[in-house]
């Protein structure tokens, strides 16, 4: 019985040792995928965080050049509305030849409209005549809200995309008219841009970072934001977006990378490091 004694001791010293290596390994097997994973996750992030610097780089640079070509189609158009104004009483080849030289001068420019006291009396190109000239906006309700808040503005009102009473669809700037000559208001000239023409152009110098992009407008009807021109199933990506300050309108710029964002993913060097 003397014997027995150490002999019960031994046993539960060796199960303690086991208990304590077992015990040992797990803590560091945790502390050691406790640090490995750490250190992923940190190198997922500093990726992700390059991946957002490089997209917003990338939409900045196609902002600008919206901005850019957007405000010179409309500082051409700001030219006749400015010419009417002088020569209200303008006779149709008077707005011709004076348009003309505006349009050539623009690619983007498809043609312009002037609309005296609510009805379209002016176009260039005149083959539009017989299909524009005489409409009143008023029998014309998908486009009369614009043509309103243009009256009622001193800047340009920007809306799209518009179905085209001549067919298609495209972009305008509208900007009202008052006659100089009275003071009073003389109407709204629209001018008509072609919209895959202007973005496309914004869009065909490539960035170093490639970017898939959507353009969108904020409906003033609806509040919300709907998209106008690019890459609408990005939307459910969770895009960047950058803010783009148009003469009218709340307009936002969305990119993502143009294979999509990278997941997280191991790094063989971390797990052979550790």
């Amino acid at each position: 019985m003397q014997q027995a004694v150490p002999s019960a001791l031994d046993k539960v010293a060796r199960r303690s040792a086991r208990v304590g290596f077992i015990y040992n390994v797990v803590i560091s097997v945790m502390v050691f995928m406790f640090a490995v994973v750490s250190v992923e996750f940190w190198l997922y992030q500093q990726a992700h965080d390059q991946e957002v610097k490089d997209v917003r780089n990338a939409l900045l640079a196609y902002r600008s050049r919206i901005e850019l070509k957007v405000t010179q189609n409309v500082d051409l158009s700001h030219g006749l509305t400015t010419y009417i104004s002088l020569n209200p009483d303008l006779t149709q080849d008077q707005f011709s030849r004076f348009a003309s030289q505006l349009k050539a001068k623009s690619p983007h420019i498809l043609n312009f409209g002037a609309a005296r006291n609510w009805v379209i009396s002016h176009v260039y190109p005149e083959n539009l005549k017989s299909s524009l000239v005489g409409t009143r906006y008023h029998d014309v309700p998908e486009q009369l809200a614009h043509v309103r808040a243009a009256y009622a503005s001193s800047k340009p009102v920007i809306s799209g995309p518009v179905d085209l009473l001549q067919g298609g669809t495209a972009l305008i700037a509208r900007q009202s008219i008052i006659n100089q000559n009275t003071g009073l208001p003389w109407g709204v000239l629209s001018t008509v841009l072609d919209m895959d023409s202007l973005f496309s152009a914004s869009f065909a110098e490539g960035e170093a970072y490639p970017v898939r992009v959507v353009l969108q407008e904020k409906s003033t009807a609806e509040g919300r934001f709907t998209p106008i021109y690019g890459d609408a199933s990005i939307l459910a990506q969770s895009p960047e977006s950058v803010a783009v300050s148009l003469p009218s309108g709340h307009w936002r710029l969305l990119g993502t990378p143009q294979d999509g964002w990278k997941s997280l993913h191991p790094h063989p060097m971390v797990w052979g490091v550790a």
